[in-house]
């Protein structure tokens, strides 16, 4: 018989026979829409499998797979990018957490972002933009999401070596926290605000001002600077908070 239990920090707590998970994904990218063993290559967009929704297709994202993951989404490191539909992380959430699977030999690139408008081709925003996961140009990955200053949280290796990492940025009260493959990285403190941070993007965001180890570190003040991941995407989940995504074990 199975049991099901809640990680919180530390803290282990089995939950109620026959209740409902615990902050549960409240949605999910499992990105296996161009499946090739489903021969629809051509899929446009990405399906929320929790909601419904689906997320645009934009520019160069192609579907392919390995030994790891059945389908994946290949990022061309310059035009490609998934947009979720506007308000999927609501701007009044305190408590966010995003999940990731992803793997890339370049040292640089957004993962995760959001922004208060639309990203948009050879296009600079002079605030209103978070890179909530980022590959820095030292090959560590940053995490932060907002909390009114810039401080990420940064991996304690590099993730530019061509194998699959899972990354989760989880914020519990005001703190927030990275797990790079089931290992906690660091802690930031700070309470979250996503306030009119409403655009939701994955394989790229704007980069710059005072954001470390990036491109355009303080090139131009505020100003960020479109950044495009390139490498693989992989299982997406946004919302749980309290233990880390456990659909893929390796052993």
């Amino acid at each position: 018989t199975a049991v099901a239990y809640v990680l919180n920090g530390s803290t282990l707590t089995q939950e109620e026979p026959g209740g409902s998970p615990v902050n549960a994904p409240t949605n999910d990218w499992p990105l296996t829409d161009g499946s090739p063993f489903a021969q629809t290559l051509s899929a446009t967009t990405a399906t929320d499998t929790i909601t419904g929704s689906s997320a645009t297709i934009n520019g160069g994202v192609t579907w392919g797979g390995d030994d790891y993951f059945s389908t994946d989404a290949t990022f061309d490191g310059q035009t490609g990018y998934i947009t979720p539909p506007s308000g999927t992380i609501p701007t009044t959430d305190a408590t966010p957490s995003i999940s990731v699977w992803f793997k890339t030999t370049t040292a640089d690139g957004v993962l995760v972002s959001v922004t208060s408008q639309a990203l948009s081709a050879g296009g600079t925003a002079s605030g209103g933009y978070d890179p909530v996961m980022y590959i820095g140009t030292d090959g560590k990955l940053r995490a932060e999401w907002w909390n009114s200053a810039v401080g990420p949280i940064t991996s304690n290796s590099v993730v530019d070596d061509g194998l699959w990492h899972h990354a989760v940025l989880t914020a519990t009260g005001n703190t927030q926290s990275l797990y790079l493959d089931g290992q906690l990285q660091a802690t930031l403190p700070g309470a979250v605000s996503l306030t009119n941070l409403t655009n939701l993007d994955f394989g790229a965001g704007y980069l710059g001002g005072a954001w470390p180890q990036e491109p355009h570190f303080q090139q131009s003040g505020s100003t960020g600077y479109l950044d495009y991941f390139n490498g693989q995407l992989a299982d997406i989940t946004d919302r749980k908070s309290t233990r880390l995504n456990s659909s893929h074990i390796t052993i």
